[in-house]
Parts: C-alpha cells; structure tokens; sequence
C-alpha cells in the first residue's frame, strides 16, 4: 500500500507544484499567481482525488494475458510512459541553446501520446 499512496501522493504534489503554480508563464492572460503558498497543500490533496479514482479504475477494469499479469503490465506501461516524457524534455535542455517552459510542455505531453497510441497499435508480441 506505501507504494500506492506515495504514488498517488507524488502525482497530487506534482501537479499543484509544477503544473498549477506555473500556468502563468504559459498563459499570461490568466495570471501569475493562481496557486499560492497558502493553499498549495489544499490543492494537492484535492488535485489527489481523481488521480486515485482514475487510477482505481484502470486498476479495475483492466485484464491483460500479458505473461506478466496484469499488475506487472500495468507497471512496464507506467514506467514506458515516464521514459516517454522524460526523455525528450532532457535532452532538449541540454542541446539547445534557449529552452523553453513551453517547448517542455509540449514535449512531454508529445512523448506520452505517442506512447499511449503505441500501446495500442502495436501487437502484444512480447518485444516491446
């Protein structure tokens, strides 16, 4: 269970530390300060709830013949989707000359879609 809830609790912390308190350098027109020290807590713990319920029902709801069962599938998966959006982001800091916060964003959220529609377009062979 440490491992579940630590998890849950990572994904809560980091969405209101790094995506929340920084969506005015991506978007001016909102604001600078939408989450303030004050009720970051607050937004984390609040920002926990759909994360548990989707991961819940994923967790539910998903059967696999995958030699690894369905648990260890789901976990190559989650560690291939984190590969997927951390590699392009790091390397791209370290050789351009002028990164960007949006060039991350964008990066990420690239990495992750090709490795979902991979996920299902790719036979379950068992190499990848």
């Amino acid at each position: 269970m440490s491992t579940c809830d630590g998890a849950i609790l990572a994904m809560g912390t980091v969405f209101s530390h790094n995506i929340l308190r920084n969506v005015g350098s991506f978007f001016p027109s909102v604001g600078d300060n939408i989450i303030n020290d004050d009720n970051l807590l607050k937004v984390a713990r609040i920002a926990s709830v759909p994360f548990t319920v989707i991961s819940a029902l994923v967790a539910a709801y998903y059967r696999s013949s995958h030699s690894a069962g369905a648990t260890g599938y789901l976990l190559i998966v989650a560690f291939d989707v984190v590969f997927a959006t951390a590699v392009v982001p790091l390397f791209g800091c370290f050789y351009t000359k002028k990164p960007s916060p949006l060039a991350a964003l964008l990066s990420i959220l690239a990495g992750a879609l090709v490795r979902v529609i991979l996920e299902f377009a790719l036979p379950k062979d068992g190499f990848l």
